[in-house]
C-alpha cells in the first residue's frame, strides 16, 4: 500500500503549486494508516466543520 502512497505523493511534488494538496494528502494517508477508513472520515469531517464560513467573505 505505500506505493500508492508514494505515486501520490511523487506526481503532486511535480507541481510547487500543489504544496497545500501534498500535506492534506500525506495527513489523510497517515489518518488511513492509524485508523482506516474511519478515521478518514472523521478528519474529513473535522476539516469541513472547521472550514471558514463562505458565506462572511
Amino acid at each position: 500500500m505505500s506505493e500508492i502512497r508514494e505515486a501520490v505523493s511523487k506526481r503532486l511534488r511535480v507541481n510547487k503549486d500543489h504544496a497545500e494538496t501534498l500535506a492534506l494528502w500525506e495527513e489523510l494517508w497517515a489518518q488511513y494508516e492509524e485508523g482506516g477508513k474511519d478515521a478518514v472520515e472523521e478528519f474529513l469531517a473535522e476539516l469541513m466543520n472547521n472550514r471558514p464560513d463562505e458565506d462572511s467573505a
